[in-house]
C-alpha cells in the first residue's frame, strides 16, 4: 500500500467534496427563484431557453478543454513556468474565440432567441445580452477551473463556486422580486464574476505569477472582441439590421474578426511544438 499516494488521493477527494452539490444549487437557481418563489413559469421558460443559447461559449470550451486541459496541466504540474505559459495561452485562446462569440451573440440581442426559438415563444426584452455576458464569463471560468483541479486544488474551485452560489441567491432573490428576470440575471453576472476573480487569484498565486501578467494577456485577448464590437456598432449606425439578417451579419463579422488571430495562434502552436 502506497501510503503517500493514498493520503494525496484522500486529500484531493476531500477538497472536491461538495462541489457537485454547489453547482447543482447554482444551476437550479432560476427554477427555484422563478417557479417556487415567484410562481412565474413563463419567465422561467424564457430565461432557461435563452440561457441555453447564451451558454454556447462555455459549452464549447468545456467540451474542448475539459478532457484535454486537465491531463495536460497535470503533466506540467512540476514545471510551473511551462504550465503558466500553457494556461495563459488557453486564456488568450478563449478571449479571442469565446470573447468574440460572446460579443457577436450579445450584439444580436433579442433577434437570436426570436429566430431560433420562434416569435411565439417570446422573450424578455434585453435579457439575452445579459445572459451572453454571463455565458462569456462562465466560459473563462471553464478555462481557469481545470487548472485548479489538475494541480490538486479542487477545494479552491469549490470555494469560488460556493461564493457564486451565495451571491446568486443572496442578491438574486431580492433582485428578482424588484426587477424580475433582468435583476436576477444581473445577480448571476455578479456571482460568476466574483468566482472568476477568486479562481484567477488562486491560479496566478499557484503559478507564482502576478495579476499584472494575467491582465496583459487579457488585454491582448480582448482586442479582437473590442474591434468586433466597434465594427458591429458601425453596422448598427449604418442600417441597423434585424432578425435573421442581424444574425447573418454577426456570423460573418465574427468569422472575419477571429480569422487572423486563429491563424496566429495555430502558427504559434506549431512553432512551439516543432
Amino acid at each position: 500500500l502506497d501510503r503517500p499516494a493514498v493520503k494525496e488521493l484522500l486529500h484531493y477527494n476531500l477538497g472536491a467534496a461538495g462541489a457537485p452539490f454547489v453547482l447543482l444549487m447554482v444551476f437550479s437557481a432560476p427554477a427555484l427563484v422563478f417557479k417556487k418563489l415567484l410562481g412565474d413559469d413563463t419567465t422561467l421558460g424564457r430565461y432557461e431557453f435563452a440561457g441555453k443559447l447564451a451558454r454556447l461559449p462555455e459549452d464549447v470550451f468545456l467540451r474542448v478543454l475539459g478532457s484535454v486541459a486537465i491531463p495536460a496541466y497535470a503533466q506540467l504540474n512540476h514545471d510551473r513556468p511551462r504550465l503558466g505559459r500553457a494556461w495563459l495561452q488557453a486564456v488568450r485562446a478563449f478571449l479571442v474565440l469565446g470573447g468574440s462569440m460572446t460579443v457577436a451573440m450579445a450584439w444580436c440581442g433579442d433577434s437570436l432567441p426570436l429566430v431560433v426559438l420562434g416569435p411565439k415563444f417570446g422573450v424578455v426584452p434585453g435579457l439575452f445580452p445579459l445572459l451572453c455576458i454571463h455565458g462569456g464569463i462562465a466560459g473563462l471560468c471553464a478555462v481557469v477551473g481545470p487548472l485548479l483541479w489538475a494541480v490538486g486544488r479542487p477545494h479552491t474551485d469549490r470555494n469560488a463556486q460556493t461564493l457564486r452560489c451565495l451571491i446568486v441567491y443572496g442578491l438574486g432573490i431580492p433582485a428578482a422580486h424588484r426587477w424580475g428576470a433582468m435583476g436576477f440575471a444581473t445577480a448571476t453576472i455578479v456571482g460568476i464574476g466574483a468566482a472568476l476573480l477568486w479562481s484567477c487569484w488562486a491560479a496566478v498565486t499557484h503559478l507564482e505569477m502576478s495579476m499584472r501578467d494575467l491582465g496583459a494577456v487579457v488585454l491582448r485577448g480582448c482586442a479582437t472582441g473590442a474591434g468586433l464590437l466597434l465594427c458591429l456598432f458601425g453596422v448598427d449606425l449604418a442600417f441597423a439590421p434585424a432578425g435573421a439578417v442581424r444574425l447573418a451579419v454577426a456570423v460573418v463579422a465574427g468569422g472575419l474578426a477571429v480569422l487572423r488571430p486563429v491563424l496566429t495562434l495555430v502558427r504559434g502552436r506549431r512553432t512551439a511544438t516543432a
